[in-house]
């Protein structure tokens, strides 16, 4: 790159920081292992600052950066030269993942405004702040300036310093230690012997382990994700899916957690504050809260919804007769009688049977027909064993309408809702996620919209109507929940199609430090199953709950009315018994006298 800005001229020279220039190349070896085993390992691109309200300092700085570029090969950077009397900046748009910083003094430090210039990115950034003063005035100026860093949520912030020896040293600060929570206290953690840094990482890992520090999380009840009970003894406890993933994280990472209660209007100026270190209960991603605070990972994937009233399966007296079998079967049915009653009339020279006792045969009445011939005992078993079949399917379907309850089939797409005239029941949050469905947004559907924070005030709306034709708008879990704990009046039902997916998240204050870790435990919690494990503990399980046994006409199948057909079968075996008896005891008088004994 082209480093003229920063060569010298002799008036300049007269008036830099006098320096032992073996003391100055020291410096720019370890600016130079630093920028060539560290930041290239992170990045291709970094920026360098040089900002300092004092004039000899400024040109010793820029005599370093000199140094600096006549001991390293091409690199790409972005300088910004900074001091009281002129300001020239180099502008490189994006983000500044990578900095390298050269200052005086903490004041030289805020001249930059770069923490204004990152805040609005998620995720963390690598600052190295080298410090050029004097020895006396160094301990005080690096407390402001990690107290800096730990403000604007700078992370990575390790600062180098030279000593008055010449030493080359390597400060930073740990926000959570055993001794303390959320201070920015400076800590050596390395030093340069001339040819490399001798600890490694220069970067460490600082939020492994938080030391059961406390982290504040505000929260409002909305089950199954976020519940609340007090007990007797006055205390508050909470409980629910996203108090468990929370709870989860504080174990990871060595945590406490300190509930505040805040309504979900009040979120923003939580986050925008930084009154809190993160926000959960069913919290859904949105462009409003994005553009004040940073989202997780998606913690819960889960989808909105119709809920509508149970209606009833209406029977009249001929729909009661006609029910068992649908149409085709009647139709089958009606033609095998049709065909059998022909063949048997086209036979009557040489078959007894009346078209009357076939009838009588096919339904289960006595008769007094006898065949003749042994293909007549064929043909006659072979009506009357099949006649016994569909006798006994239709009477056990017969006893299953009468002693269960019989539900209409319900829509099963948003068309069918609109096909049957339903008007949608939501909160104004819940219709940002389906206002764009072509459905809603055509005004297709009529829609009552709650201005409540709470998801399950549809619902309750929704048990409140009589009328049928209403569909609320909620999330999977909380309809669940609310099916199998709230005792609804009504018999309520999830419809079978998902009107939108929904990722929650947790939020926390824009820039958070703590963002990725949090991401990767996350992942890594999920990654053990523990969410389906949680979803089942916090009363979400599939729908419905009990052991009440309600079916749709879609639903019934043979398995359903087994149980009454295989009683009929065992009563129907029992007589065929006693019928053989009956005929035995035409030839053994045991049986005779114990069939006198019963009569």
């Amino acid at each position: 790159m082209n480093h003229s800005a920063f060569l010298l001229s002799y008036e300049q020279r007269q008036f830099m920081v006098k320096q032992d220039d073996r003391i100055n190349q020291f410096v720019a070896k370890a600016l130079r292992f630093l920028i060539q085993n560290v930041f290239e390992t992170l990045t291709s691109t970094y920026a360098v600052f040089i900002s300092s309200r004092d004039l000899p300092s400024l040109h010793w700085l820029n005599y370093i950066m000199m140094e600096l570029f006549s001991l390293t090969t091409a690199m790409t950077v972005q300088i910004v030269l900074i001091n009281v009397k002129q300001k020239a900046t180099f502008e490189m748009r994006g983000r500044k993942y990578c900095n390298i910083i050269l200052v005086d003094s903490y004041q030289s430090l805020l001249d930059i405004g770069l923490a204004s210039n990152n805040a609005n990115f998620d995720g963390l950034e690598y600052y190295l702040i080298f410090l050029q003063a004097r020895d006396n005035v160094i301990p005080r100026e690096m407390e402001l300036i990690f107290q800096y860093c730990l403000d604007n949520y700078w992370l990575h912030c390790n600062v180098m310093i030279q000593t008055a020896k010449g030493e080359v040293l390597m400060y930073t600060y740990f926000p959570y230690t055993a001794e303390e929570c959320y201070k920015a206290k400076p800590l050596l953690i390395d030093y340069f012997d001339g040819v490399q840094f001798q600890n490694s990482p220069l970067f460490p890992h600082k939020l492994y382990n938080l030391h059961k520090c406390p982290l504040v999380v505000n929260t409002w009840p909305q089950p199954p994700y976020v519940g609340m009970q007090y007990f007797e003894n006055g205390t508050l406890h909470y409980f629910g899916m996203d108090i468990n993933l929370l709870n989860a994280l504080s174990e990871e990472m060595n945590f406490t957690l300190k509930f505040e209660m805040r309504d979900v209007e009040r979120i923003l100026y939580a986050i925008d504050e930084r009154k809190v270190n993160m926000s959960t209960s069913y919290t859904r991603r949105s462009v409003i809260l994005d553009r004040s605070g940073s989202s997780t990972v998606t913690t819960y994937h889960t989808t909105l919804v119709a809920v509508i009233i149970r209606s009833p399966y209406p029977l009249t007296s001929i729909r009661t007769l006609v029910f068992p079998f649908d149409t085709d079967a009647w139709i089958c049915l009606l033609c095998t009688l049709l065909a059998m009653i022909t063949i048997n009339q086209m036979r009557r020279h040489s078959n007894s049977m009346t078209n009357l006792q076939f009838i009588e045969i096919f339904l289960g009445l006595s008769t007094l027909y006898r065949p003749r011939l042994k293909w007549h005992s064929l043909s006659f078993l072979i009506w009357l064993w099949c006649s016994f079949l569909l006798r006994s399917i239709y009477q056990s379907m017969i006893f299953y309408l009468y002693n269960f309850d019989i539900f209409q089939n319900p829509p099963k797409s948003l068309d069918a809702l609109v096909e049957h005239g339903f008007t949608l029941i939501c909160t104004r949050k819940t219709l940002q996620f389906v206002e764009n469905i072509p459905q809603v947004a055509n005004n297709m559907l009529r829609k009552i919209i709650f201005d409540s924070s709470d998801e399950m005030q549809q619902l309750v709306h929704l048990d409140r109507l009589s009328e049928r034709n209403y569909a609320a708008i909620v999330d999977k879990e909380i309809a669940k929940f609310y099916i199998n704990n709230m005792k609804p009046k009504n018999i309520l039902q999830i419809l079978p199609f998902t009107v939108n997916n929904i990722p929650t998240t947790i939020y926390l204050p824009k820039h958070s430090f703590l963002i990725e870790t949090i991401n990767d435990n996350i992942l890594r919690i999920f990654g053990a199953g523990l969410h389906e494990t949680w979803t089942l503990y916090n009363g979400a399980e599939d729908y419905p709950k009990n052991d009440e046994p309600q079916r749709t006409m879609f639903d019934m199948s043979f398995i359903h009315v087994f149980s009454v057909l295989e009683l009929s079968l065992i009563l129907y075996f029992v007589s065929f018994v006693i019928f053989l008896l009956e005929l035995c005891s035409r030839k053994l008088k045991c049986l005779q006298k114990l069939f006198e004994k019963v009569h």
